[in-house]
C-alpha cells in the first residue's frame, strides 16, 4: 500500500509523463484496434485464425490427440501469457480446444492478439496439434 501510494503521488518516478510511464511500465502502453490494410496484413500471418461473427474478435479450435496433450498446450500458452497480462478466452472438453482472443481495453483485436495466436500456433505444434482439424470430437 505504501509504494503503490507513493508511485500514486509521483514521489518515486518523480512527476512523469506518459513516456517514462509507459518505458518503466509497459502494461501501461494503450493498444490500438487492428483497422483496414493493417488488420487485413495482420491476419494474413495467422491464417488458420477466424473473424468471430458479431464481434471484433478470432478464434480457433484446436484438436488435440488426448487431453494431455491439449492440458500442455494450455499450460505452454498460460505461461507464456501470464507475464505480458493477455489471456485466452477458452474452453476445453477432452482433445478439444476453442480459443478466442481480443483485447478488452481496446474492444478488439490488436497486435497482442495477432502475437498471442502466432505463440498457440506455435505451442499447438509442440503438442501434437492434429492440423487439419477433421478428427471427430472424442469424449
Amino acid at each position: 500500500p505504501r509504494f503503490y501510494h507513493l508511485f500514486l503521488s509521483g514521489h518515486i518516478m518523480g512527476r512523469h509523463n506518459n513516456f517514462s510511464m509507459r518505458r518503466t511500465f509497459p502494461f501501461f502502453v494503450s493498444m490500438s484496434k487492428l483497422v483496414d490494410s493493417a488488420r487485413t496484413e495482420a491476419l494474413a500471418t495467422v491464417p488458420q485464425w477466424k473473424e468471430v461473427d458479431n464481434r471484433d474478435a478470432i478464434t480457433r479450435t484446436f484438436m488435440f490427440k488426448n487431453f494431455k496433450d491439449a492440458f500442455a498446450f494450455m499450460t505452454k500458452t498460460a505461461e507464456y501469457c501470464d507475464p505480458k497480462d493477455h489471456h485466452p478466452e477458452w474452453f476445453n472438453v477432452y482433445n478439444k480446444v476453442e480459443v478466442t482472443l481480443a483485447t478488452h481495453t481496446a474492444s478488439g483485436v490488436t497486435e497482442k492478439d495477432i502475437d498471442l495466436a502466432t505463440a498457440m500456433d506455435k505451442f499447438a505444434q509442440e503438442c501434437n496439434v492434429n492440423p487439419t482439424h477433421s478428427l471427430p470430437f472424442a469424449y
